[in-house]
């Protein structure tokens, strides 16, 4: 249990500041008129790194704590929301940019 409560609370942490960085990307790109704004795979290998980390970070741990202790379902129900509500925050938002971007991937 131990090692588990040190891998949500890392998790936690790191997938703040990948937020973070995918929000500061996001609101600078949207700086930049229509034509001017360019897709960068960067932002897609953070969005799925976000996915991956909180998966594996934060729900697939608190599920198979919440097996063995049934109190901490409402954790792990919360932690499931919780990273569902921000991968379609950050998926629509980036569908946003990508409509006023245009077809294709220019750099």
């Amino acid at each position: 249990m131990q090692s588990s409560t040190g891998i949500l609370t890392v998790s936690g942490i790191l997938i703040g500041f990948l937020f973070a960085g995918f929000w500061w990307s996001l609101n600078r790109e949207l700086t930049f008129n229509p034509d001017q704004r360019h897709f960068k795979l960067g932002y897609a290998v953070l969005l799925v790194t976000m996915v991956l980390l909180g998966y594996f970070g934060m729900v697939d741990p608190l599920r198979k704590s919440a097996r063995t202790d049934p109190t901490l379902i409402p954790s792990y129900r919360g932690s499931f929301l919780l990273c569902s509500g921000f991968l379609a925050t950050c998926s629509r938002n980036w569908a946003i940019t990508r409509s006023s971007t245009g077809p294709g991937i220019r750099q």
